[in-house]
């Protein structure tokens, strides 16, 4: 069996023998697990103590989208989001991340500070549309940082190891592989190292603003799109005048949920048609950079990769390069 210096061993137990259904994922001798949870059988697991614990989730839909959360009661917030009434329609799985063991349990404090840190990964990544503003993030002493880093990095094997490259190229480019684990001896790619930088950001990004780019007006040039936007604190706003792209190439879930903002934004006069183009009348606050993006370009796009400032640098590299200036 191949195997690389470094590499990680991940074990799955399979709830009810379905491969596709529940299961539990974990790396030996660490002390956290993975619980891979469809939003059909969500039901399947009330009661167990397992997903009763404080813990941080993440939840997927089919296009690339994810959301990010933390609870002390994982299996209640996770409900919570499956509520036809109430609940966030976008996603079919989550993955819920909880202590393995009933010593050295995840507090409240310790899933926050994760939750956190992942949805900075998330964010310099680009590979997901992250459907959330920025968690806020607690004050944790030196030596629990360091815990959680370790935590945080054995979050990202497990989610690669289930098939979500959400934190791809958050650390050296590596993305996992996508094919499903089974239980016992695994070949597995060597983990990424633990974006230390990211832990250290200070929370200046939650106060007026959605990210590390504070005055900088950005823009979208995409075919023959072009807009103008900054992020705010709830959202990516992008400024009155923007031209969407002439020829629209979504396709599925996304298809559908972009001509149902275009047709509320022209019924608001949000969007006016002009010369055969959709012109945005009125500034528009969208919920993450990447979703103002695929409006702009009408395409799938990432949004830290199309949106640039005046002299052309992407906003990928403008949070790299704060990130490296914080860790100084």
């Amino acid at each position: 069996m191949l195997r690389k210096s470094g590499a990680k061993r991940i074990q799955t137990w399979f709830y009810d023998e379905d491969p596709n259904g529940i299961k539990v994922s974990e790396v030996p001798n660490t002390t956290i697990q993975a619980v891979f949870i469809p939003r059909n059988s969500l039901k399947d697991l009330k009661g167990e103590s397992e997903v009763e614990k404080p813990g941080i989730y993440f939840l997927f839909g089919e296009d690339k989208e994810t959301y990010i959360g933390e609870a002390e009661v994982g299996y209640e917030r996770l409900r919570q989001h499956a509520s036809p009434s109430t609940g966030k329609s976008f996603w079919d799985v989550a993955v819920l991340i909880v202590s393995n063991a009933s010593q050295d349990q995840l507090d409240k404090v310790d899933v926050k500070y994760l939750e956190h840190m992942s949805y900075l990964a998330a964010m310099r990544s680009g590979t997901y549309d992250i459907n959330q503003t920025v968690p806020t993030k607690p004050f944790v002493r030196e030596f629990r940082r360091d815990d959680l880093t370790d935590i945080f990095n054995v979050i990202k094997v497990l989610l690669g190891g289930l098939g979500f490259s959400i934190f791809a190229d958050a650390s050296n480019g590596i993305e996992y592989e996508s094919e499903a684990v089974q239980s016992g001896d695994i070949p597995k790619i060597e983990a990424e190292q633990a974006i230390e930088k990211v832990v250290q950001v200070e929370t200046h990004l939650s106060k007026d603003i959605k990210s590390v780019i504070v005055e900088d007006v950005l823009y979208c040039k995409r075919r023959d799109a072009y807009a103008t936007g900054k992020y705010v604190s709830d959202g990516f706003l992008v400024y009155k005048g923007a031209l969407l792209a002439s020829e629209q190439q979504l396709e599925g879930p996304k298809l559908k949920r972009h001509q149902d903002h275009i047709n509320t934004f022209l019924a608001n006069g949000v969007l006016e048609i002009k010369d055969g183009r959709y012109v945005l009348v009125q500034d528009q606050i969208f919920s993450s950079i990447s979703a103002a993006a695929v409006f702009v370009t009408q395409r799938r796009s990432s949004g830290t990769s199309e949106w640039k400032d005046k002299n052309g640098i992407t906003a990928r590299n403008k949070i790299d390069q704060m990130l490296s200036a914080e860790t100084k």
